[in-house]
Parts: structure tokens; C-alpha cells; sequence
């Protein structure tokens, strides 16, 4: 490709993309790209928002009205988190004054199948007024999932 006039080539888009499409700089979908504007970077793929870890897509080149063979664009999708976590227990915990008591999945429980439960932490935005929460011993204000299902998170009432 060094060798050819870039603004002469002609890359058509021959099987698109089937999770994005390729667009302009103006957002105008492309089935044909001029290789000049691909390495100027005013060509690009823009992914739909499915959860799809990969796409491609095929173009043949033709330069001076003669095809060349097609190559095909492998893209990988970098996967985001985009589904909250759903609460599946969230119950009232009955405390005897003085008392403690585990905070179990059983009263709290949080699932998010995209995120490992040491990854799903929760944080509490103000203070107990009557007590603390311990985790493994200590005083603090988060906790994950991990936490909860390993047992060692605890409400203790002053």
C-alpha cells in the first residue's frame, strides 16, 4: 500500500459490521471508504451497546477500478458493566439491645452476574445511630458481597 496514491484507493464494505456499523466524522454511516480518510482517522466503528465481545467486518480494496482480494477486520470489544445489581434479600435485622448479629446473605443479598461478589461492595452513606458495623473485627462503612457471604460482617447495637 506505501507504494499506491491513497486518495485513489477505495476500500468497499462488502459484509458489515453486525454488532456497529462504520461512520464518518459526521456520523453518516459508510459502505465505502476512501483510504485516505481511514488513515486521516474520520473513519471509525461504532459499537451498538450489545453484549458482544466481538465483530467484523469486510472490505475490498479497489484501486483504478480493478478489486483486490477482500480482507476481513476482526474488532474486539472491550465488555463494560452496564446492569445493575440486583437485590435479592434486603430485610429488616432484629437486633436485642447491647446485642450483635451477622449480617448474612440471607438478609442482604446483591447479585450482579457481570461482577465478582469481592468486586460488589456496598457503602453505607451515614452512620448507624445506635451502633457500628464491624467486618472481621473492625469498624467500617463498606463491605462486599464477599463479606456477607463469608460471614463476617456484623451489626453491633450500643
Amino acid at each position: 500500500l506505501q507504494s499506491l496514491d491513497t486518495s485513489l484507493l477505495l476500500l468497499r464494505v462488502v459484509d458489515g459490521p453486525r454488532h456497529g456499523k462504520l461512520v464518518d466524522g459526521d456520523g453518516a454511516v459508510q459502505s465505502s471508504i476512501r483510504m485516505s480518510d481511514l488513515l486521516h482517522g474520520t473513519v471509525r466503528y461504532v459499537h451498538d451497546g450489545s453484549d458482544t465481545a466481538q465483530d467484523s467486518f469486510t472490505l475490498q480494496p479497489v484501486y483504478l477500478a480493478t478489486s483486490r482480494p477482500a480482507i476481513t477486520i476482526h474488532i474486539q470489544i472491550e465488555q463494560i458493566d452496564d446492569t445493575p445489581p440486583e437485590v435479592t434479600q434486603g430485610k429488616h435485622l432484629l437486633v436485642e439491645e447491647g446485642e450483635q448479629a451477622s449480617i448474612t446473605s440471607s438478609f442482604l443479598l446483591a447479585v450482579d452476574t457481570e461482577v465478582a461478589a469481592t468486586d460488589l461492595v456496598y457503602t453505607m452513606t451515614s452512620s448507624p445511630s445506635h451502633g457500628t458495623v464491624l467486618v472481621g473485627n473492625v469498624s467500617s462503612k463498606s463491605f462486599s458481597q464477599d463479606d456477607i457471604d463469608r460471614n463476617v460482617v456484623v451489626y453491633v447495637h450500643h
